[in-house]
């Protein structure tokens, strides 16, 4: 008859989570973590949510409805749920799960989740610029802590995924190393006092440099002293020779034929050859 007793009683079969996926985003010296559970129950269960040390406020809803919840010794209590199908979403942020290692950043999380769950995945977010620490003949395991499933990159940051099934809890670590950003600001200054240098240089040898000579200015410094030589040694002559020096200078190439010398100056030949 004890069988008989067993049909009597009432369910007992606490609820679960169908699937679940928890975030955890770590944003400089703090971890953003968001939540999300599918709870399947038959009955009346109350919701009480394992947190990190030091967190004194969350966020929650379920089906689309804001819940208000209550912490008390590390755990969120946000109500209860019904004997039906529910999504309940949990976000908080934590500076517990870090610490320093030798000038390396250390992520370790481990937390019971709030129900048993089938399918669980947890998802690990690198800061940007950040890789998992590496070091020749050391185990990787010590490093990062399970196995991932998966180690992802969406161009900014390392993303790394573990998923577990029939899992009552959460366990990871990480040793996170630091890439040195290229200081694109400080490049920038380079290069403009670099071009000013160089601009000042360029203008100060510019400067420096001997100014050449006009040609032109010397070829007519040159045909002025030629004339003003002549014009000295004209009034030397006698007027029919200063007339004869003047139509020479005068014309272009400073010749002429004895025929057009006659035309000009009208003297007889016999005159013109003196």
């Amino acid at each position: 008859m004890w069988w008989l007793l067993l049909l009597l009683l009432p369910g007992v079969y606490a609820a679960a989570i169908d699937n679940g996926i928890t975030t955890a985003e770590i944003v400089g010296d703090t971890v953003k973590f968001d939540s999300q559970f599918e709870i399947v129950g038959d009955r009346v269960e109350t919701i009480s949510v394992p947190l990190p040390a030091g967190v004194q406020k969350v966020s929650a809803e379920m089906d689309n409805v804001k819940r208000t919840c209550k912490i008390k010794n590390s755990t969120a209590y946000c109500g209860s749920t019904r004997a039906d199908k529910h999504v309940f979403v949990i976000s908080y942020d934590s500076s517990d799960v870090l610490a320093k290692l030798d000038g390396r950043s250390v992520f370790k999380f481990d937390s019971p989740l709030p129900f048993p769950a089938q399918d669980h995945t947890f998802i690990l977010k690198l800061p940007v610029g950040s890789v998992i620490a590496r070091e020749p003949g050391a185990d990787e395991s010590f490093f990062l802590t399970p196995k991932p499933d998966e180690v992802l990159s969406d161009g900014q940051r390392i993303i790394i995924v573990w998923k577990d099934n029939d899992a009552d809890r959460i366990a990871v670590s990480a040793v996170i190393d630091s890439i040195k950003q290229f200081n694109w600001t400080q490049l920038g200054y380079m290069i403009a006092l670099a071009s000013i240098l160089a601009i000042s240089t360029t203008w100060y040898l510019v400067r420096k440099q001997p100014s050449k000579p006009d040609s032109r200015s010397e070829s007519e410094g040159s045909d002025s002293g030629k004339v003003a030589k002549d014009k000295a040694i004209i009034p030397l002559l006698i007027d029919s020779e200063k007339k004869v020096v003047e139509i020479l200078n005068n014309s272009s190439e400073k010749e002429m034929w004895q025929k057009q010398l006659l035309t000009r100056t009208g003297f007889s030949k016999a005159k013109l050859s003196r």
